[in-house]
């Protein structure tokens, strides 16, 4: 099957990426997306994502926290989904760091849209194809997921979320915007494993007895690390995206709307795309730069 050998060639990049030489990296192939055969290829990571999440919850990590610290029912199932929310978001963060800033064009910023309008910025090495379609596979692996796990009161929230960001990931991906994608979703996964430990300590805490002591060591533990989430969520979040990727989408102006060989960049307000897009964006006049912005900034923001 073509798409499992694509998926061999993409994680074989990656893992060059993470453990070759600077010149092994260098030799790794590029190619740019193809639809059918790159479909296919998340479809796969998403089913392992899926096997792994369902088979680590509920055969290691809930079992562990009923017989280890006495979790039970809905805090189980709670604890659980924090726990492989952790270890997913930590995993990207790190694989991240290590694919993105190794790619030629990651700094200055000004790489990002160098070149945009001729044409050439679909063409990706292998580790990043690998990190971006394995992202998707990862949301779709998180909607699938959601249907399955006990209710939760932002269902219907999260199941908007998890696939428009499949689906704004892919406009990405398809359509040459990969340099200011990876970008934003490098900067937008480092401060939710802390969130999701503050979940769990909480959890931890919530299922004891009041007269326990150990019970307002747990809440402590979780006061702190839900601070050093906000910390990092500011920083990141708040901090680099919104000012640094903003500034360099309005400076990239004249490049965005020179046009591009596969998509018309300059799509007026009243075009249905932008129109959508701006639902994401403060209220401000429809640029180029802003839609192109938005869409990256909706593919993670959460």
């Amino acid at each position: 099957m073509a798409a499992v050998e694509e998926a061999k060639v993409l994680l074989h990049g990656l893992w060059t990426a993470i453990t070759g030489s600077p010149e092994a990296v260098r030799l790794l192939s590029s190619s740019t997306p193809d639809m059918s055969r790159d479909l296919q290829v998340s479809l796969i990571f998403a089913v392992v994502f899926f096997i792994y999440n369902m088979g680590a919850r509920f055969f290691i990590i809930e079992p562990l926290s009923l017989w280890r610290l006495g979790i039970k029912d809905k805090m189980k199932q709670k604890f659980g989904q924090s726990t492989m929310e952790m270890i997913f978001y930590g995993s990207f963060s790190i694989l991240g760091a290590i694919v993105v800033p190794g790619q030629e064009w990651f700094w200055p910023s000004s790489l990002w849209w160098k070149g945009f309008a001729d044409g050439g910025h679909e063409v990706m090495r292998a580790d990043l194809r690998c990190y971006y379609l394995l992202y998707v596979g990862r949301y779709v692996q998180n909607g699938i997921s959601c249907l399955l796990e006990h209710k939760r009161k932002d269902f219907l929230e999260m199941q908007i979320h998890h696939w428009t960001t499949v689906v704004l990931i892919y406009i990405s991906y398809f359509y040459g915007w990969n340099r200011v994608g990876c970008c934003v979703m490098l900067l937008l996964d480092p401060a939710d494993p802390f969130l999701h430990i503050a979940k769990m300590f909480k959890y931890t805490s919530d299922s004891m007895p009041k007269e326990m002591p150990r019970k307002a060591l747990w809440q402590g533990c979780a006061d702190v690390f839900f601070a050093i989430f906000a910390v990092v969520f500011f920083c990141d979040e708040v901090g680099h995206v919104s000012l640094h990727l903003l500034v360099c989408a309005h400076r990239s102006n004249q490049v965005l709307c020179q046009g591009h060989p596969r998509m018309d960049m300059r799509c007026p307000p009243r075009d249905p795309t932008c129109t959508a897009d701006l639902l994401v964006l403060s209220p401000s006049p429809c640029s180029c730069e802003d839609v192109q912005f938005g869409w990256h900034r909706g593919c993670a923001f959460r």
